[in-house]
């Protein structure tokens, strides 16, 4: 249900900042503060899922230029077997 809701307020860019900040307000205070908490844990949700894809695309580059895995590792905080990976499907 909240990912209709948030769809839903997504797809609208006719609606009004100030009236979706008062609808979210509204909501917040009806679930006692979860509702503010879900909009936090999926914003930092996204934020986690955007490092990953950047770590992964400088990890590309490197393996791309030739650089050894552990140095991708290094460089990139990604774990070996996401390395591996990446350079299996660089080599396709």
């Amino acid at each position: 249900m909240k990912n209709q809701v948030f769809s839903y307020i997504e797809s609208r860019q006719d609606i009004d900042q100030s009236a979706v900040e008062r609808l979210i307000e509204v909501i917040n205070k009806n679930t006692d503060g979860e509702f503010m908490n879900y909009l936090e844990r999926r914003e930092q949700q996204a934020q986690q899922h955007g490092a990953l894809l950047k770590a992964e695309e400088t990890a590309r580059t490197m393996l791309v230029e030739g650089l050894d895995e552990k140095l991708v590792i290094k460089c990139t905080g990604l774990d070996l077997n996401t390395v591996l990976k990446l350079k299996k499907n660089i080599k396709k």
